[in-house]
């Protein structure tokens, strides 16, 4: 299941939410660079034990959400 997620890009922010749970995980403020891409200035997560175990270690945290967007791209450049 950890590979359904609904990711929302709504101006400069980027919503992702588990599909399953219909939570939404995190939030990332980004920054448009000239070339069409975006730098993430600021990710939010959501810190709600009775929905989501947070870890520790913000490292840990930014891996995961790396891990999000590397699914979207590889169903992105699949499609």
């Amino acid at each position: 299941m950890d590979d359904r997620w609904v990711i929302w890009l709504e101006g400069d922010t980027l919503r992702c939410w588990r599909s399953w749970t219909r939570t939404c995980l995190y939030e990332a403020l980004l920054s448009p660079l000239p070339d069409g891409g975006a730098t993430c200035a600021v990710l939010h997560v959501l810190d709600d034990p009775e929905h989501y175990h947070r870890s520790p270690q913000d490292e840990i945290e930014l891996d995961r959400f790396d891990g999000v967007l590397a699914l979207l791209l590889r169903e992105t450049r699949a499609a």
